[in-house]
């Protein structure tokens, strides 16, 4: 949670991701309202509109802050989830970091330099 301190009014939105042990299937999100000199607000469920005509323009469920929806993705890590291209990424990096290994055995070997 981010400190306060020294702020003479706030307004902010926390959404805070938790894994269940007992449960590996979900996520639990709880999505809070903090404002300056009123209680804390939490949001209840959601409840889905099946009645809105197709094209619609309607209004985002909850809109976070960049530092709102940094700090959810990070809870979100904490939880296990990655990315999905984060997960591909992760290959690739421990292969890139292999080759460059053989390239520098190679190199050190073909100059005759001892390897640092």
């Amino acid at each position: 949670m981010r400190n306060l301190a020294g702020y003479d009014c706030f307004d902010f939105t926390a959404a805070i991701a938790f894994a269940n042990p007992w449960c590996e299937e979900y996520v639990s999100v709880i999505v809070t309202r903090h404002k300056n000199g009123e209680r804390r607000g939490v949001c209840k469920p959601l409840e889905f509109d099946f009645d809105v005509p197709e094209g619609t323009a309607v209004e985002p469920t909850f809109r976070l802050h960049h530092e709102e929806a940094q700090e959810l993705m990070d809870r979100l890590w904490m939880c296990g989830l990655r990315p999905t291209q984060a997960k591909a990424v992760a290959g690739t990096q421990a292969a890139i970091e292999r080759h460059l290994e053989d390239m520098r055995v190679l190199a050190f070997s073909t100059l005759d330099i001892p390897k640092p």
